[in-house]
């Protein structure tokens, strides 16, 4: 936000920017968890259901592959940017 002025109203200091960052990626990767155990809880409610075709569990499979594949490489943006953190390009000090 930024006042009259055109300046920072309420700047943070680098480590609370950092300590942001790692919050952010700690939230991200628990979104990221949460949507993969609900297309767990997914396989498990289609494989239950009677007479389920091969054509059906191949679209499952086909979709909860995409899914997977989306969630690794999101993991690897998160943990890309935790190790610019770690190894000093984005200083704490």
């Amino acid at each position: 936000m930024c006042d009259v002025s055109g300046k920072a109203k309420d700047s943070l200091t680098r480590e609370q920017a950092v300590t942001n960052l790692v919050e952010s990626a700690a939230r991200e990767t628990a979104a990221l968890a949460r949507i993969l155990s609900a297309a767990g809880d997914e396989i498990q409610t289609v494989g239950a259901i009677p007479n389920i075709t091969k054509t059906e569990i191949a679209e499952l499979n086909t979709s909860i592959e995409g899914l997977i594949n989306a969630s690794a490489k999101l993991e690897d943006v998160i943990f890309k940017r935790l190790e610019l953190i770690k190894t000093g390009f984005i200083a704490t000090a």
